[in-house]
C-alpha cells in the first residue's frame, strides 16, 4: 500500500523499479481490491477496507462506461492505433463484480451492488466462450443473485479476529464476513438491530440472523 497504490486509490506498476508507471489497469483495481477484503475479512483491520474502498472508488470514476461495465485501462486522449479501443474484458469485470458485492455488504452502499449489475451485464452475451474459465463469471452471477451469507461480527480485537477465523474456516460458499466495531459503527448497529453490549457474531442468510457468542459455538 506505501509503494503501490496512490493516494488517489490507483495502483500502479512499476516498470524500472523506481517510479510508479501505469496507474489504473482495471486488473491491477479489482485484483487488489479482492485481496485486501481478503485481508480485511481475516483480521479486521480498517486500513484494508480503506484501500479496497479506494480501489473500487477509482474504477468506478475513471473506468465506468455510460453503456455498463468497466473498462480495461483508463481513457488516453494521446494514444495512437487501436491503443485508442478500450476493451470491456469479462473476465475482469467478472472480478470487479465480486469485488462490488462484497464491498456492498461491507460497507452498507447499495450503489455497489448496481455497479456489480452492470460488469456482469456487459459479458452475459460472450461469457458462454470461455469454456471452463467461464466459472469465474458465473460465480460472481451467482455471488449477486443468491440469498447473502454475511456473518457480522460485533466485537473488538482480538475477539473479533477469533470470530473470522472461526467464520472463514466454515465451507460457505460465498461467505462475506463483516466487522462491526461496538463504538465505531454505532450508527449501523443500531438500524440493522445488533447488540452493541455482547460481542458476537451474527451469521445472516438474506436477513434472517442467528447469533453466536463464541467462536465454537
Amino acid at each position: 500500500l506505501d509503494t503501490m497504490q496512490g493516494d488517489d486509490g490507483a495502483f500502479y506498476h512499476y516498470h524500472d523499479g523506481e517510479r510508479p508507471q501505469r496507474p489504473g489497469l482495471l486488473c491491477s483495481q479489482v485484483s487488489a481490491a479482492n485481496a485486501l477484503l481478503d485481508l480485511h475479512e481475516l483480521t479486521g483491520a480498517p486500513q484494508y477496507l480503506d484501500a479496497a474502498t479506494r480501489a473500487m472508488d477509482w474504477a468506478i470514476d475513471n473506468l465506468r462506461s455510460e453503456g455498463g461495465g468497466l473498462y480495461d485501462v483508463p481513457g488516453s486522449p494521446g494514444a495512437v492505433g487501436l491503443l485508442r479501443h478500450r476493451d470491456k474484458p469479462v473476465l475482469e469485470n467478472a472480478r470487479a463484480a465480486r469485488a462490488a458485492v462484497r464491498l456492498g455488504h461491507h460497507t452498507g452502499r447499495d450503489a455497489y451492488l448496481s455497479l456489480a449489475r452492470d460488469a456482469l451485464r456487459c459479458g452475459a452475451a460472450t461469457y458462454g466462450r470461455y469454456g471452463f474459465m467461464g466459472a469465474e463469471y458465473a460465480q460472481s452471477a451467482w455471488l449477486l443473485e443468491s440469498p447473502a451469507r454475511v456473518v457480522k461480527i460485533v466485537a473488538s480485537a482480538p475477539r473479533a479476529a477469533e470470530f473470522a477465523g472461526a467464520a472463514l474456516r466454515t465451507l460457505s460458499p460465498g461467505l462475506v464476513v463483516v466487522h462491526l466495531h461496538p463504538d465505531r459503527d454505532t450508527a449501523r448497529l443500531q438500524a440493522e438491530s445488533l447488540a452493541t453490549d455482547v460481542e458476537a457474531a451474527y451469521f445472516c442468510v438474506g436477513k434472517a440472523c442467528r447469533r453466536a457468542r463464541t467462536p465454537e459455538e
